[in-house]
Parts: structure tokens; C-alpha cells; sequence
């Protein structure tokens, strides 16, 4: 009965985004130095809306921008981002039990995540000699616990989405492209 959504001022995140795009194409717009940089500069609010009741309410107001927020039950968001890098935390739906789920370790920060009945699979990613690296994990809410694995391959990935967790779905772009599946052991 409730929907999470992130939303920004409207003139001010298309200026900047127009801006970025000139600078992509004039080949002076670096994802790995310059997208962090324009991430911080616009501003995100993360709302929730009460479907039965019609009523809107903000979660949250943030000085820097957000891509994704979903439910990890029915009282706490998952939100993907954090201020400076990418990241993974958590707020309560009443403002409540803010916390980072997984700093940047040995194994990068995490960039994106998926909430299933099996604990919240997501991927991590560092730079190791210019080249991306990455790992695929999984994160148990209810024991407070990290499982990751490698990822042979080096390049860009995103986690696909398994309703149970069973498996894990992900894209990978480096040197081939393509969807692969796998599985994390017990």
C-alpha cells in the first residue's frame, strides 16, 4: 500500500543534467572522476506515497543524489547511494535506524542491489589497476551478515532480479557482453 520514490527539483536536475551531457559529448565528462561530483551537487528527497489514503509524505531530504530505493519489508527502505561513493543503507519509513549496511572494504563499494525473500543480493565493485573488479554478495538482514564472491570477469555489472535470491542474474560488460547466472554457496 506504499510507494517509495525518489524525485528532485525539476529545473534545477535537468540544468545540471543538460550540462553533463554537453560535457559527455565535448569528451570532458569522466564517469570514474566527474559523475561522484555531479551526483553531489544535486540535491534528492525520498518520499513515500500511502496508496489507499491518497497522501504523500517526504522521507527524507538529501544534499546529494540518489538512484534507487526499495522496500526490505514493510517498515524499512533500502536506498543505493551515499554522499561521496556508492553505497547501501537503510532508513525506517518513520525517519528511523539510519544506518550504512556495508562500507567500502577490500571488495569496493557496492553500486546496486536487489531485495528477495532469500536476503538482498547485490554487487560491489573496485578499480585494480584501471581495470574494474567485482563481486556479487548477498546480505542477510535478519543475522546481520555479508556473503560475496568473486566475479571472474572484469568490467561493468548490474544484478538482475530473482524473486527467491536462488540465483544470481547479472550483466556484465567488459570485454564480451552478456547475462550470466550463477549462484552464491550456503
Amino acid at each position: 500500500k506504499l510507494l517509495a520514490f525518489i524525485h528532485a527539483d525539476r529545473r534545477s536536475y535537468t540544468a545540471s543534467l543538460s550540462e553533463r551531457e554537453v560535457l559527455k559529448n565535448m569528451g570532458r565528462f569522466s564517469w570514474a572522476v566527474d559523475h561522484q561530483q555531479w551526483r553531489n551537487r544535486n540535491p534528492a528527497t525520498i518520499s513515500i506515497f500511502d496508496i489507499e489514503k491518497g497522501t504523500m509524505r517526504n522521507e527524507i531530504e538529501l544534499d546529494y543524489h540518489v538512484h534507487h530505493v526499495l522496500f526490505i519489508d514493510d517498515t524499512t527502505l533500502l536506498v543505493n547511494h551515499i554522499r561521496d561513493d556508492n553505497g547501501m543503507w537503510r532508513i525506517g519509513i518513520d525517519g528511523s535506524n539510519e544506518r550504512i549496511l556495508r562500507p567500502k572494504n577490500e571488495n569496493g563499494t557496492i553500486c546496486h542491489q536487489i531485495v528477495t525473500t532469500g536476503g538482498i543480493l547485490y554487487e560491489a565493485a573496485r578499480a585494480e589497476k584501471g581495470v574494474r573488479r567485482s563481486v556479487m554478495g548477498r546480505y542477510n538482514p535478519i543475522t546481520d551478515t555479508f556473503l560475496e564472491c568473486p566475479v571472474t570477469e572484469a568490467g561493468y555489472i548490474h544484478t538482475g532480479f530473482d524473486p527467491n535470491g536462488d540465483f544470481i542474474f547479472l550483466e556484465l560488460d567488459g570485454e564480451a557482453h552478456g547475462l550470466y547466472a550463477g549462484s552464491l554457496p550456503e
